[in-house]
């Protein structure tokens, strides 16, 4: 690559990376569009921005989450599995421990030690119903 090229390149990367503390997290997102991010998101350098990221991230699903378990919980009980109090009950406690389990992941992440997001995402996206 010449010289002012590079010189380019490297103008347009630290142009991006100063608008990266701009990001926003929204108030509610949609669970597994955001479960199927969480990956992409916790790969690369600027690892604290990317924590802070991932938790607001967590944060803003969880109406989402509680609104597709409650429907699980539902669908669990006409089917005569559970009742649907017992359903939700246990299904939003699996949840939680998944979500804290990605936070001690995005932990681990920050301390620089190599981890994994996928298996933890899609284990609570099936938990979710969705088919990531």
């Amino acid at each position: 690559m010449e010289c002012l090229d590079a010189a380019k390149l490297l103008r347009e990367a630290e142009a991006m990376a100063a608008h990266a503390p701009r990001i926003r997290v929204p108030a509610a997102c949609n669970a597994p569009e955001t479960l199927q991010a969480i990956p992409l998101l916790m790969r690369g350098s600027f690892r604290l921005g990317r924590f802070r990221l991932l938790h607001g991230y967590l944060r803003s699903i969880r109406g989402d989450v509680r609104h597709r378990l409650s429907q699980r919980a539902d669908e669990m009980a006409l089917s005569g599995k559970w009742k649907s109090y017992c359903a939700l009950h246990v299904t939003l406690r699996r949840a939680e421990t998944h979500t804290a389990c990605l936070h001690v992941l995005g932990i681990l992440f920050l301390l620089h030690i190599p981890v994994r997001f996928e298996p933890e995402c899609a284990r609570l996206a099936r938990l979710l119903g969705s088919d990531t």
